[in-house]
């Protein structure tokens, strides 16, 4: 990927894909990449989206058919494995847990349908665990 700063939010289960988030060179396009090539095989523009201020720099695969992406100021993307398919999903009870001032920094995979987020509220940083479903 000449020309790029690409960060790259991890590999597929069997090792086949990667997640590449060009941030911040160009926030606005996420990608699936083949390995060892780096050919792309999908993308998914923020603006397909209506993401203002595009992806941030934390994400990652979600077992082998989705990946979870962090829309910067607008929450969390999930998204299928060829980036078909993509909306913002709702997590019930952020807005109690978080404050009026709470904001997601970043968003970790850690199994199938369950990931981490790091949440901020002013001087305040906590993990909390999700589940899709």
């Amino acid at each position: 990927m000449p020309a790029e700063d690409p960060v790259i939010g991890g590999f597929s289960a069997d090792g086949s894909r990667f997640l590449v988030l060009p941030y911040p060179s160009d926030p606005e396009t996420a990608a699936i990449a083949s390995w060892p090539s780096g050919d792309i095989l999908a993308r998914l523009d923020a603006s397909d989206l209506d993401l203002p201020q595009g992806f941030d720099l934390t994400g990652g695969w979600l077992g082998a058919d989705h990946v979870l992406l962090l829309a910067t100021e607008a929450g969390l993307v999930l998204a299928t494995a060829d980036l078909s398919e993509a909306a913002l999903i709702e997590l019930t009870g952020w807005e109690e847990m978080a404050g009026d001032d709470g904001w997601i920094s970043h968003a970790f995979p850690v199994g199938d349908d369950t990931f981490v987020i790091a949440t901020v509220e002013g001087r305040e940083a906590r993990a909390t665990l999700w589940r899709i479903g």
